[in-house]
Parts: C-alpha cells; structure tokens; sequence
C-alpha cells in the first residue's frame, strides 16, 4: 500500500481560516514551486465569486512570499503564510478552492 501525498499544485488557489476569527477565509495562489518550498499571493474574490486581479483588489505587487512546505506524515503539504506563532493560519494542500 502506497500513501500519496496532496501536494500543492502551480496556479491552484488554497484558503486557510484565521483561528481568532473562523468566518475570515484567507485566499493564496500558487505562483511557483519547487521541492521544498513555494511562493504564493494573496488573493480575493469580488461579489459574483470571480478572481480579483491584485491590484484591484488593493495588493501591492509585495504580497508575495516563499515558504518552506511541510509535511503531514504521508497525508498532505501545508505551510505557515503569515509566520509561525501560537494562532497562526495553516495553509495545506487539501484545502484547495479552483
């Protein structure tokens, strides 16, 4: 029996939920990848459920970051977006949205 790892993939788009706050979903894009780490973007949707641009959405072109990945054992990636403290965000693999 083989167990498969749910690894992030270039162009999905994954949300993680704040702790504090589990109404806030917070949006990332997968813009690159290598095998041990990826950059992602923040990202938002508008009204209708549709894909902001960055800039329209009120980012910089600075909202990116390069994160080493994680591994659950044998389950699935995850990363820490916004730093690793007590309440941080966990981003993972198998919360992908599109």
């Amino acid at each position: 029996m083989t167990n498969t790892v749910e690894k992030f993939e270039v162009g999905g788009i994954y949300h993680c939920r704040l702790l504090s706050d589990w109404d806030c979903k917070l949006f990332f894009k997968v813009l690159k990848r290598t095998a041990k780490t990826v950059t992602l973007r923040n990202v938002d949707f508008d009204s209708e459920g549709n894909l902001m641009p960055w800039d329209a959405a009120g980012y910089r072109d600075d909202c990116t970051c390069r994160i080493g990945v994680n591994e659950l054992i044998g389950a699935y990636e995850l990363v820490k977006p916004l730093g690793s403290y007590s309440m941080a965000p966990v981003l993972t693999a198998e919360d992908r949205t599109q």
